[in-house]
């Protein structure tokens, strides 16, 4: 006797295979934790560097701002 869809795991294959459908469709990035943990980037650096360059800022000023980054990261 013959059974349907590989019975008895052929539902969890098929119930599986349209989650990772789903999955990807819904979510295409990857498995990465994105709220900055794993891809972490110096925003405020980067604003700093920025200011800096347009001249918003003093060079004391850029330096003393980079110090106080440096100790709270």
């Amino acid at each position: 006797m013959r059974y349907p869809y590989f019975f008895p795991f052929g539902f969890f294959f098929f119930v599986f295979f349209i989650f990772l459908i789903a999955r990807f469709a819904f979510f295409p990035w990857g498995w990465g934790y994105r709220s900055g943990r794993w891809h972490h980037r110096d925003e405020a650096g980067e604003i700093l560097r920025e200011r800096y360059a347009r001249g918003e800022i003093t060079k004391d000023q850029f330096e003393q701002m980079s110090k106080d980054l440096e100790q709270h990261h």
